[in-house]
């Protein structure tokens, strides 16, 4: 039986491609999303991510978004456990992980912040930076 991960086929849309990959601890690598840019109020966020394993990968990490609002706060968040199991990934070969976020009636601007981690260690794939997470720089507006 094949891994559920692999059994996820989706194309990455040249518009979602990154124009600079973003490696997580030197295992992960970031190289496209797909999200909206304006949500009506009221709908669930639907996103996709396209990633690559940098390196064979020896255990299963779990994979976070949290939706930040223009304070910072966070209002919501979605951790994507083992289910996604990044120990079954192929080196090089881009995985497409999709998370849907509850909707939100609040009109405004809000960011994502995603990131990995081990459970139940909690440590995190850290970005070259040293930082836990990356906070994608495009907004994301909720507004009629």
């Amino acid at each position: 039986m094949l891994p559920r991960i692999l059994l996820v086929n989706r194309r990455m849309p040249p518009s979602a491609r990154l124009p600079e990959p973003i490696s997580f601890g030197g295992a992960l690598r970031l190289v496209g999303v797909e999200r909206p840019t304006r949500i009506p109020p009221g709908q669930p966020w639907k996103l996709w991510f396209y990633w690559e394993a940098q390196r064979p990968i020896d255990r299963s990490y779990t994979f976070f978004v949290h939706r930040l609002d223009e304070s910072g706060a966070m209002r919501g968040q979605q951790d994507r456990p083992p289910y996604f199991d990044t120990s079954q990934w192929p080196v090089g070969m881009t995985v497409a992980v999709p998370v849907e976020l509850d909707a939100i009636d609040q009109p405004g601007t809000y960011r994502l912040r995603i990131g990995w981690y081990e459970w139940p260690s909690m440590a995190h794939l850290v970005l070259p930076s040293g930082e836990p997470a990356y906070i994608l720089p495009q907004a994301i507006e909720v507004g009629p």
